[in-house]
């Protein structure tokens, strides 16, 4: 219905989307951004049409995508040297997204050096991080990323790439928008040298894309150096959209980034409103990492239920995220190798009909000795994700002990809402089971449930 709309902030409610004509759009994302064994270009677009079409069966409506990977990268051989043959595949790929009515963010780059250099992402199935067409020695004109941030050459020749991206895709509305660069601190020069390139550039994707998003990423928000980073991405003009990535992961420096996943997500949701403000937010990558991101968490292998994925995707959207958030191991490690596509599937449910814009959500989390409450109270409704905090990842995984099946848990309405309240409704996404609450003496009894409970209290 609204393939033809592009996708804007919303000019109501800056914390969400919309599209042109006014209707609400509501992110169900997830990152798909490049196939790790497949070398051959027809195999890779037979494979994304697989899993974009598998992933909007289930509610999904936005990818992430990078560029710089071999099925997409304009510029294969040398710099300056762009292919037609790369732009057929980045057409196609566009092409099967519009027909499965999902949007794409695109992420212009991702190499943090053009010399070699032994990288964390050592694991079978990783990209590499290094980019040497741009290097003197293969014919480019740098020595080292300060060239590449500082020097007109590499400049103008990024900007003869975005000319032709913005002939073909400028007027697309199947891509939502464009990320610069992936983690962008993680690149082998200083924040003062990347910072006014970014600055510089987000004008420049600003005039070559006007209607579609620009927006910008940092690596995991794990350590003190993060709040830095993150503040001074989040002052610079042009850019749309507040996006954090943060990950489960023993050696972070941050002790949040090693315990509860809903906890690890609603924090990370509050710091990103906090540097992005008057703009929507993602939780553009998360999940769970073994040490330092030197591989895939060995969890992944445990979470045959996917409760690492629901909380990923659930808890950013109740604690104020325009949308799911956006989980990376899509594939053979772990969405994939479970078939964990159905959680989407349950989040397009408890999200349909939801107009947030309307709404004007205000964020709001409570906790009891057994529960923790994260809600948003809207015009007409709340939407409250209620969540068992003696059941996470370390309980299942590490202890062995099974969600407690909850029952006849009374909640007083009060500790909710001070409005007048004309029906309660309950969704238990974990035990398929959905209906209509009755209220006694101000009080509503909870159904039987297990890990969490979605309520939708009706003004």
């Amino acid at each position: 219905m609204f393939d033809n709309e592009f996708i804007r902030v919303s000019s109501c409610n800056p914390r969400y989307f919309e599209y042109e004509s006014g209707a609400p759009f509501l992110p169900i994302g997830v990152n798909l951004c490049f196939q790790r064994y497949i070398t051959d270009d027809g195999e890779a677009l037979a494979m994304f049409e697989k899993e974009i079409r598998h992933f909007a069966e289930n509610g999904g409506n936005l990818i992430r995508v990078w560029c710089g990977v071999a099925l997409l990268n304009l510029e294969p051989e040398l710099e300056g040297m762009f292919s037609a043959e790369k732009l057929e595949n980045m057409k196609a790929l566009v092409a099967i997204a519009k027909k499965n009515h999902v949007r794409i963010k695109f992420t212009l780059e991702h190499f943090r050096t053009v010399t070699p250099r032994k990288e964390r992402e050592l694991f079978t199935g990783a990209v590499t991080f290094q980019q040497p067409i741009y290097h003197t020695s293969r014919g480019g004109s740098c020595e080292n990323m300060t060239d590449y941030f500082t020097k007109d050459a590499p400049r103008k020749n990024l900007l003869k790439k975005l000319e032709i991206l913005s002939r073909e895709f400028a007027g697309e509305p199947a891509v939502m928008g464009w990320e610069l660069w992936n983690e962008l601190n993680a690149v082998d020069a200083p924040r003062n040298v990347w910072l006014p390139w970014l600055e510089m550039m987000v004008a420049e994707m600003h005039r070559l894309f006007p209607r579609q998003l620009i927006m910008q990423s940092l690596g995991s928000f794990d350590c003190l150096e993060s709040f830095a980073n993150y503040a001074a991405v989040g002052r610079v003009p042009g850019i749309d959209v507040g996006q954090i990535h943060r990950y489960l992961e023993p050696g972070a420096d941050l002790d949040i980034c090693r315990g509860a996943l809903d906890l690890l997500e609603a924090d990370a949701t509050r710091e990103t409103l906090e540097l992005f403000p008057e703009r929507p937010v993602f939780v553009a990558e998360t999940g769970a990492a073994a040490y330092h991101h030197s591989g895939p968490s060995h969890l992944y292998e445990q979470d045959r239920a996917g409760i690492l994925l629901f909380d990923g995707v659930f808890t950013p959207f109740f604690c104020g995220v325009a949308g799911c958030g956006h989980f990376w191991h899509w594939d053979q490690f772990y969405i994939g190798l479970h078939d964990h596509w159905k959680i989407f599937s349950l989040f397009a449910e408890t999200v349909a009909g939801v107009d947030p814009v309307r709404e004007n959500f205000t964020v709001h989390q409570r906790e009891s000795g057994r529960l923790r409450f994260y809600g948003l109270s809207g015009r007409t409704q709340q939407l409250w994700l209620l969540r068992d905090k003696r059941n996470d990842w370390q309980h299942e995984f590490n202890e062995g002990i099974a969600p407690e099946l909850l029952a006849e848990m009374e909640i007083p309405l009060a500790a909710l809402t001070s409005q007048t309240v004309s029906g309660v409704s309950f969704f238990a996404p974990w035990d398929g089971t959905r209906g209509a609450l009755a209220i006694h003496d101000g009080k509503i009894t909870l159904p039987r449930f297990h890990r969490a409970l979605i309520l939708k209290i009706q003004r």
